[in-house]
């Protein structure tokens, strides 16, 4: 997680003839580092993006992300073909919003942050605030989560035990709607190859075939149900999928703590 540490686990050789006779479908055209988040979230690799995508191989056949998060890592390398998945369903509404509705996504940005600098005092400020985390317990969407990311305390989404977004506003001033849209429009391109799924980790893992490169960043193992809605998780069923996905040929890249 907040480590530098990684580990390049090796799939077995067979993996190898499949990623030569696929070289054009690992990394996109894009090679400058991207600059600025497009959420904020606790824990995203977005200072040691570089350094992560820089222990991959050169050639792979298909980009697997089981834990995106703020797809931090994703868009530093934008691969021609991906799979990035999450359990927080709204979570993956924002990046598929960045791909099929970016003008929309940066609008209901815009009008929220708008909303919320208009307000008088930080206490109108906070109701503001209110509102949208009420709106987003009561059904949750990717839209109310994009703003209350960028505007709660610390980029924490802290769930409570029965489900509900409890994190507090932040006293710092989210940002604007026209930085947001500089990031979206430069962002976008880097994830036109990828499918966004709603998906356990496990099962995303087990999708990875010979030539594949799968990059794990799991959650804190003692996090889960309180954090940005991370799914039950356990570094043993993890390692269970990485030794079967490794011995399919894919291979797997994970940054962890500790």
């Amino acid at each position: 997680m907040s480590s530098g540490q990684f580990e390049l686990f090796h799939g077995a050789d067979a993996g190898r003839s499949a990623v030569e006779a696929n070289a054009t479908a690992s990394r996109g055209d894009a090679v400058a580092p991207v600059n600025g988040q497009i959420l904020k979230w606790i824990g995203n690799k977005q200072r040691m993006a570089r350094e992560i995508v820089a222990v991959f191989p050169a050639e792979f056949g298909r980009y697997i992300e089981p834990f995106t998060g703020s797809g931090a890592v994703l868009a530093e390398l934008a691969p021609r073909r991906a799979v990035a998945a999450d359990v927080l369903a709204p979570l993956i509404g924002i990046h598929q919003r960045l791909v099929d509705d970016p003008e929309g996504l940066v609008a209901a940005y815009a009008a929220q942050r708008e909303a919320f600098e208009a307000a008088a005092d930080p206490a109108a400020r906070d109701a503001v605030y209110r509102a949208v985390r009420g709106r987003y317990n009561a059904e949750p969407n990717a839209d109310d989560l994009l703003f209350l990311a960028r505007s709660c305390y610390g980029g924490v989404i802290r769930f409570s035990l029965r489900g509900d977004m409890n994190t507090p506003c932040g006293p710092h001033r989210p940002i604007s709607g026209a930085t947001l849209a500089r990031r979206v429009a430069a962002w976008r391109p880097r994830v036109l190859g990828t499918t966004f799924v709603v998906s356990d980790f496990e099962a995303i893992v087990d999708s990875a075939v010979a030539g594949d490169l799968v990059y794990c960043d799991p959650p804190y193992s003692d996090s889960e149900g309180t954090l940005y809605g991370a799914q039950r998780f356990s570094l043993a069923r993890l390692f269970a999928a990485i030794e079967r996905a490794k011995s399919r040929g894919a291979r797997v890249v994970l940054s962890i703590d500790g």
